[in-house]
């Protein structure tokens, strides 16, 4: 278990992390920034995130490392992952299809509709800022806090089951989006049990990576076989 387990810290960061994007307005504010596209701010609230929730719980630490991450990697795994992350984006294949079907030239649009209308390099600029936050930033942050803080903090109080219920549960909720609570539940289910069967934050991690790398890789598939 890690030790900086404290249930204070877990709400504080609970409530933080909705509001991180505003609180980062306002910190920046002081150095008189204020505002930003808004792909970089999710980019830099989620740098902001990771640096609270490491100072938070101590997560520098290397006793903590070492509870948290194992030193070996079994590259068996990877392949497994893949294709779980697969079977997990399965449902969203129609969508994507569907979305490529009359333009499949615009990618950036059809993969992240909100992006803002910068047009020529700025926008394969804001396309890698968002793979690096979903595909890298997002998981790290997540996973740390959900499956290596709250799973930690749950697993001494219930039975397995009901902790990975539970961490699963949290993890949907905090997406905040009703349209994604089903699939976020079940990949933070699996998360949950990866975490509870390997003892290793890194293998929830990369698997949460996968799954959130899928939907970008898709449509450039669909390119090649069309």
């Amino acid at each position: 278990m890690v030790k900086q387990n404290k249930l204070w810290k877990i709400i504080i960061f609970f409530i933080f992390f909705p509001l991180k994007s505003f609180l980062l307005l306002i910190l920046l504010s002081l150095f008189g920034i204020n505002s930003l596209p808004p792909i970089y701010g999710q980019f830099l609230s989620s740098i902001f995130a990771l640096i609270v929730l490491i100072l938070l719980f101590q997560l520098y630490k290397k006793d903590v490392l070492d509870l948290l991450f194992k030193k070996s990697f079994k590259i068996r795994y990877l392949l497994i992952f893949i294709l779980i992350a697969f079977l997990i984006r399965l449902p969203i294949l129609p969508l994507i299809f569907g979305l490529l079907k009359n333009n499949p030239n615009k990618i950036l649009e059809s993969q992240w509709p909100t992006m803002s209308a910068t047009q020529g390099t700025g926008a394969y600029v804001e396309y890698i800022i968002l793979i690096m936050n979903i595909v890298i930033l997002g998981p790290i942050l997540e996973e740390l806090f959900h499956r290596g803080i709250v799973f930690n903090y749950l697993r001494n109080k219930y039975s397995p089951v009901l902790t990975i219920m539970i961490s699963g549960f949290l993890f949907a909720l905090v997406h905040g989006n009703i349209l994604l609570i089903a699939s976020t539940l079940i990949s933070g289910i699996v998360f949950a049990f990866v975490y509870y069967k390997t003892e290793d934050i890194k293998y929830p991690i990369l698997l949460h990576s996968l799954v959130n790398l899928f939907p970008f890789i898709i449509p450039y598939i669909f390119l090649l076989i069309k």
